[in-house]
């Protein structure tokens, strides 16, 4: 299982001439208020890439997200002691990927793919058609879109991408 793939493992990233020390661990309770933190503000940059404006349901009040969280491997990333991103899976579905603005283009993102597919046979995950830098960032990993589709969140359409790594 991937939790034991990543429990205590330090990374050293450099990206565009900046240097962290990353550390990927499982995801504790106690993480609860960061993590909440993490998806609100990622959230809301992910729909300013639609244009459409909603109110971002905090992720332990939206049920539908919620059950999926509970039943997903989740794993943090740290840096300095903070919590700066997260992601899971549950079996080869990648279920969550999100990285504190602060921390955007540090290769947190990337760490935390490469630690979940460790875990996935045949890799897939659900993206807004227009989050383009998360789209860019699985296609580097060998991600293809498969098929477009209609999404639903928060009572809003959005056009959505399932991508698989074959």
């Amino acid at each position: 299982m991937v939790g034991e793939c990543y429990v205590g493992i330090h990374y050293k990233c450099f990206t565009k001439g900046c240097s962290v020390n990353i550390l990927l661990r499982k995801y504790r309770v106690s993480d609860q208020e960061q993590v909440n933190e993490i998806y609100l503000l990622s959230k809301e940059i992910e729909f300013s890439f639609s244009g459409f404006k909603t109110t971002v349901i905090p992720l332990n009040e939206n049920v539908g997200f919620y059950i999926s969280f509970e039943e997903s491997t989740i794993m943090v990333a740290e840096v300095d002691g903070n919590i700066c991103g997260f992601g899971g899976n549950k079996g080869d579905y990648i279920s969550f990927l999100f990285v504190h603005p602060k921390y955007f283009q540090k290769g947190i993102g990337r760490k935390i793919i490469e630690a979940i597919l460790l875990d996935c046979k045949k890799p897939h995950l659900a993206v807004l058609k227009e989050n383009i830098p998360a789209i860019k960032l699985y296609k580097s990993f060998g991600f293809e879109v498969e098929k477009e589709f209609e999404g639903v969140y928060n009572g809003i359409k959005c056009n959505c991408l399932k991508m698989i790594r074959k």
